[in-house]
């Protein structure tokens, strides 16, 4: 291990030190470092995930340096937040850690294969037969990370509708704000929820060769069917422009996710020639 834990701080008091602190501004970076390490290491080693202890101790360098990242990533502090704040360290550890396992297990194997292909092939090394072998890791792992953004946008939902809500002309009337926002979540539902005849509808214009992708996006989205709960129906305008800015935010963010994690040929190229760069510098 690179650090040595002292006997007396139990692991419970790192998750706690991090937990209180971390989102105060008020820590020690080193100590949080460490605090990390620790946590990450005794969690994969509690799972028996590894063969060996440096694949432990390179498994919570690892893990530790992504963690810390994530927990001092600027998104959270936005207004409104793109990155939700992880309100428990040990907790969040536990639920990511066997993803990470795979992703760190990835990574080791495709610097394997780079070795391998560097010492046996290094005179006519061959792109395309390595980034075929390697696109199904780059993928996989992309994808996990758009499913974790993609979640916290989903759960961020409900706080955007109470959001655009507190510039009501109604704010004050805590009832009438509390069925508009019933209101905006049961219209919200109800656009999301797409008929099986609209599905088929658009699996068949997608088989055509000419289809227009903003045709699927129009056929999805549609016109709006306002759902009220106790509210006057002169109302359905202002629930169905509450949904709309909300709907359109979401949009916004999603494509921002998707475009910034899908990784087109080029890209794929450039990821895979820059770790086979690093591999043979250190060889």
């Amino acid at each position: 291990m690179i650090y040595e834990k002292d006997p007396k701080t139990r692991y419970v008091d790192m998750a706690i030190y991090i937990d209180y602190h971390i989102y105060s501004g008020d820590f020690d970076p080193e100590l949080v470092y460490q605090y990390l390490y620790f946590l990450s290491y005794m969690l994969a080693k509690k799972k028996r995930y590894f063969d060996s202890e440096k694949t432990y101790d390179d498994f919570a360098i690892w893990l530790a340096t992504k963690m810390y990242v994530r927990l001092t990533d600027s998104k959270q502090f936005e207004d409104p937040p793109k990155l939700g704040k992880v309100v428990s360290i040990l907790n969040y550890l536990k639920r990511i850690l066997f993803a990470k396992k795979i992703e760190f297990n990835s990574t080791i194997e495709y610097q394997t294969v780079l070795g391998k292909f560097n010492s046996k092939y290094i005179k006519d090394f061959d792109d395309d037969a390595l980034i075929d072998y390697y696109r199904p890791t780059v993928s996989s792992r992309n994808n996990d990370i758009i499913k974790e953004n993609l979640f916290y946008i989903f759960e961020t939902i409900p706080s955007l509708f109470r959001k655009q809500l507190e510039r009501s002309p109604y704010k004050k009337d805590k009832i009438m704000m509390e069925n508009l926002y019933i209101s905006c979540l049961l219209t919200f539902i109800k656009s999301t929820t797409v008929p099986n005849d609209q599905i088929a509808k658009v699996d068949k214009l997608r088989s055509n060769e000419h289809f227009n992708a903003d045709v699927s996006r129009n056929l999805r989205m549609g016109d709006v069917e306002v759902v009220l709960w106790k509210v006057p129906t002169y109302l359905a305008d202002y629930v169905r422009f509450v949904y709309s800015r909300v709907r359109d935010d979401l949009v916004d963010d999603i494509r921002d996710v998707v475009s910034k994690y899908t990784l087109d040929d080029k890209e794929l190229t450039n990821v895979v020639n820059a770790n086979y760069e690093n591999v043979v510098k250190e060889d």
